[in-house]
């Protein structure tokens, strides 16, 4: 069953009286490495004088949906993957997502501008309890916020995938082996991308779709600094050489999307058609096997979360 407490109010704050419920994905890095965050969550969020559920352990899905039925707030602590996870469930809802994060790029957080590493100071935010409205994405149906990837990227995420099953000590010696492998035994993939019924053909090692534009103007690695732009932005490094993939991967990093080895596109729906029946397509940091054509659209405005 879930668990409930009612915790006096203290001062007034802006979700005092409401009712908020904690969803917790302790696989996430941080939570795995310091089992006090839980408890500094529940002291930081019960404290605000709200009426505080848990809800079941189960699959993250069906505990954010049954956290969403009784509560104005869920507060998910997670990676960008459990967050979109639980995004995908609260569109549309009316139920404000409040994000903890917990993960290893923790991209949305930083665009939203949300503290990593200090559950305290994220639980202060939701506190505060100011919503703004976001764009949410979509790939083959399935919710992203941040970016889906296919090509190196993709390679190098089932790379990190199989790394982890060895363990913390091996991983990043594994995770450093296959980015070698990835970068100097490059594939370049024939692919359509269809941009809002227009076709492109593309001879290309890396694609990246991003929910809204990266800019520099977000002071943050691949940084947005707009999450309700309702564009979705495409970018193909043309060319094969492994310097051109690194210098095309650092300027976007630095929210520079100009260079003669990228081209860029954008537009409210995109569709992705390659000679494969399937394509492996990271999403949020989580790589996932999808049949092609995969296509990638947007909701705009759709999901409500608690944000400076």
């Amino acid at each position: 069953m879930a668990t409930s407490l009612r915790l006096n109010a203290g001062e007034a704050t802006g979700i005092a009286g409401r009712r908020l419920a904690l969803v917790l994905n302790e696989k996430a890095g941080a939570l795995l490495a310091d089992a006090s965050i839980a408890e500094t969550l529940r002291s930081a969020l019960g404290g605000a004088g709200v009426t505080l559920t848990e809800p079941p352990e189960g699959p993250l899905p069906g505990r954010v949906e049954t956290a969403a039925r009784d509560a104005d707030v869920v507060v998910v602590a997670g990676g960008d993957g459990t967050v979109a996870c639980a995004a995908g469930v609260l569109a549309g809802t009316g139920v404000a997502l409040g994000v903890v994060p917990c993960g290893t790029m923790n991209l949305l957080a930083k665009d939203l501008g949300l503290p990593a590493g200090d559950p305290a100071a994220a639980s202060a935010i939701i506190v505060a309890g100011q919503t703004r409205q976001i764009d949410l994405g979509l790939a083959a149906g399935l919710p992203f916020l941040c970016a889906c990837m296919i090509g190196a990227p993709a390679r190098l995420g089932r790379h990190r995938e199989q790394a982890r099953r060895h363990g913390w000590l091996w991983q990043w010696p594994r995770i450093a082996r296959a980015a070698m492998f990835v970068l100097f035994r490059p594939r370049h993939r024939r692919l359509v991308l269809i941009v809002d019924g227009q076709a492109h053909a593309l001879r290309t090692q890396s694609l990246t779709i991003t929910l809204g534009a990266v800019n520099d103007a977000s002071g943050h690695l691949f940084g947005r600094s707009r999450l309700d732009s309702g564009v979705l932005c495409a970018y193909a490094v043309r060319r094969r050489s492994v310097l051109d993939l690194l210098r095309v991967g650092w300027r976007l990093a630095l929210g520079r999307a100009r260079d003669p080895a990228l081209s860029v596109f954008s537009g409210r729906e995109m569709e992705v058609r390659g000679g494969a029946r399937v394509l492996h397509v990271m999403v949020d940091g989580e790589v996932q096997v999808m049949p092609t054509p995969v296509v990638f659209s947007l909701r705009p405005g759709a999901l409500k979360v608690v944000a400076p």
